[in-house]
C-alpha cells in the first residue's frame, strides 16, 4: 500500500485535533510542540492547525 504525504498530514491533523479536545477537557492552559527546523511539513501542519512560533532552543546537537 502506497501513503502519500496528505494521508500522514491527515493523520497528524487528527492526533493534533484529538490533543487540543482533551487539553481542553483537563483545563490545561498550553500545548507545547517542539520540532526540528528542517521538518517543513511539521511546521506547516502545526501554523495550520493554529500553533504560533514562539521561540527557538539550541539543543546543541548540529556539529
Amino acid at each position: 500500500m502506497l501513503f502519500t504525504l496528505s494521508f500522514y498530514l491527515r493523520i497528524g491533523s487528527d492526533l493534533i485535533d484529538l490533543i487540543y479536545h482533551e487539553s481542553q477537557k483537563k483545563k490545561m492552559k498550553a500545548i507545547c510542540l517542539d520540532v526540528y527546523q528542517g521538518h517543513l511539513s511539521a511546521i506547516h501542519l502545526y501554523k495550520k492547525c493554529g500553533f504560533h512560533y514562539i521561540h527557538t532552543v539550541d539543543l546543541g546537537l548540529s556539529e
